[in-house]
């Protein structure tokens, strides 16, 4: 971006406490000692919640944390400026059992069977009786559990054969069920502007059925040229949620095909681009560094 002569700026939403919010009437806003009047495009990467004092109460933590975010998200979207992508469009694009109900309506790509429940018995029926016991479990959400200043990540996992009580927990948290795919080759393809940059990675020497749970480094990568069907597939998946940035997963079996995973809104690429040369950061630095005004701002679907 500085090389196109724009001035970048990280904010970081974890510190709005040491960098305060200040806009309305007759007041140029400001976050920090950012004037956002002199804003021209905002990459919403990763809105963290605000850092609270050590010490403070929980109910005075979690509302304070609100209130930031009443504050900052309304200040920002009140810019009208070119974004990638608004957080109340990432939100939505995030909802997987949507992902799943739009991509199955999608030519270019297969949806694997799934099922989405809290019930323990339509669960164990789907992956006995409809997987032949050969299924993976995944989070709906954000996979990670917060426990005080501990994490705990959950990952895709095979299930087995399911007995009830197996399943004991489920009716806490509903969770995707999914017939699982004999992979092949693993696609990540991401989508800046309507341009299509596609990565591989051989799934033959992993033994885990999500390779977030292996060094990404360690697996041979290459750059993929997808035929017109997948690219305009992947590009109406982006188009649907109105997203001008997405990362989507693919798995391809053996035979060829193409299933569709998911969509991430706000997904990693640099490790995409370090492996494969595939020119991401240069498409998202001339994303922000078009103007309001710019006819080159594209609809996602539009190719």
């Amino acid at each position: 971006m500085r090389r196109r002569g724009a001035q970048p700026v990280l904010l970081n939403t974890g510190q709005l406490v040491e960098n305060p919010v200040s806009y309305g009437s007759g007041l140029a806003p400001r976050i920090g000692d950012v004037w956002l009047e002199e804003v021209t495009s905002i990459w919403y990467r990763r809105l963290f919640p605000t850092v609270m004092p050590d010490g403070m109460e929980q109910r005075w933590r979690d509302w304070g944390q609100q209130e930031f975010s009443q504050a900052g998200l309304a200040l920002l979207d009140s810019l009208d400026l070119p974004s990638i992508d608004a957080p109340w469009k990432t939100r939505r694009a995030a909802l997987k059992g949507l992902q799943l109900a739009r991509a199955a309506e999608i030519g270019g790509f297969t949806v694997p069977p799934y099922v989405i429940t809290s019930d323990a018995g339509a669960a164990q029926h789907f992956v006995n009786e409809i997987c032949g016991g050969d299924a993976v479990v995944k989070v709906l959400g954000r996979p990670v559990v917060k426990d005080g200043h501990n994490w705990s990540n959950f990952f895709t996992e095979p299930t087995g054969p399911l007995s009830p009580g197996d399943l004991d927990g489920l009716k806490y948290a509903p969770c995707i069920f999914q017939k699982r795919i004999d992979a092949v080759r693993e696609f990540r393809v991401t989508l800046v502007d309507g341009q299509v940059f596609a990565g591989s990675f051989d799934r033959s020497g992993l033994d885990a059925a999500d390779y977030r749970k292996a060094d990404p480094y360690s697996l041979p990568h290459r750059a993929e040229a997808l035929d017109d069907a997948t690219s305009a597939a992947c590009r109406e998946m982006a188009g649907a949620f109105g997203l001008r940035y997405a990362a989507i997963d693919l798995l391809e079996d053996k035979h060829g095909n193409l299933f569709f995973l998911e969509l991430n809104p706000v997904g990693q690429w640099l490790w995409m681009e370090e492996l494969t040369g595939l020119p991401i950061a240069d498409a998202m630095a001339d994303a922000l560094c078009r103007t309001a005004d710019s006819s080159a701002v594209r609809d996602p679907a539009s190719g």
